[in-house]
């Protein structure tokens, strides 16, 4: 049984259409490939251009985290816990309920 002939078909991504240039009408000629490695293809290009146009994480940003992580580790280090004098009525206003309270 002879070989069959390659399926082909014709890309349109950006890198193609830069590649193929364009036909005497002005028409995107893109680039003609085996079907079998359209999939591939897209793949490698999604991913290049999700790379490549990420924005970075600007210096600021991270220096405000870090600032405001500096000063709630501080806090965190400096507060006395309760004041023992303050708020101690409440507690003694907030006694438990007797027996059960799902009857």
């Amino acid at each position: 049984m002879p070989a069959s002939l390659p399926t082909l078909k014709r890309c349109f991504c950006e890198e193609c259409v830069e590649k193929g240039g364009t036909d005497s009408h002005g028409k995107a000629r893109g680039v003609l490939m085996e079907a079998r490695f359209m999939p591939a293809h897209m793949k490698r290009v999604h991913e290049e251009h999700a790379t490549q146009y990420s924005p970075p994480v600007q210096q600021s940003a991270v220096d405000a985290v870090d600032s405001v992580a500096g000063h709630l580790f501080a806090l965190t280090i400096t507060d006395d816990g309760p004041d023992p004098g303050h708020g101690s009525k409440q507690q003694h206003d907030k006694q438990p309920a007797q027996g059960n309270p799902f009857r």
